[in-house]
């Protein structure tokens, strides 16, 4: 059996449910395309890239909401880091499709989403878990006081 691309842990974790949610979901399809690059399923592959892309632009949107909704300082900073990324994958992604090798888009999203989730996303969490009323982040382990309401969760849908 093949080993995963990224395994997830709880030092990944923000404390912050439904991001947490959608970061592990990011994770799992990562490993998806991994496992089935060397079969040389370039559809497949294809198909599960336009769904990554699709995934990490609806991630984009709930945490810049969460973000806005949680009067989170760095803001525009942390929302133009998003606009970067979705342009570098744009780019890497017809890249991919003209030469038929998603590889390199694959590496991409690995060491974006690492570094993204284990350092730009950290920067927020305590002030986002503080003003939503989510517990603190105790070591590796998240205690959780719950989700975030579904009134406060709603104030960040449009």
């Amino acid at each position: 059996m093949k080993t995963l691309m990224l395994v997830w842990s709880a030092k990944h974790e923000l404390g912050i449910p439904i991001l947490d949610e959608q970061h592990r979901g990011i994770v799992s399809i990562m490993n998806t395309l991994f496992a089935l690059l060397p079969e040389n399923r370039a559809a497949k592959v294809f198909s599960l890239l336009d769904m990554a892309e699709m995934f990490v632009k609806v991630h984009f949107y709930t945490e810049e909401n969460i973000l806005r909704l949680a009067g989170y300082p760095g803001f525009e900073e942390h929302r133009q880091l998003h606009v970067d990324m979705t342009s570098r994958f744009e780019k890497i992604q017809a890249e991919s499709r003209r030469t038929g090798d998603p590889a390199n888009l694959l590496l991409l999203l690995r060491d974006l989403w690492t570094n993204h989730i284990n350092n730009a996303d950290l920067l927020f969490a305590e002030h986002v878990r503080a003003r939503l009323g989510l517990a603190p982040r105790s070591g590796e382990h998240i205690a959780r006081r719950g989700e975030i309401s579904d009134a406060r969760y709603a104030q960040t849908q449009p």
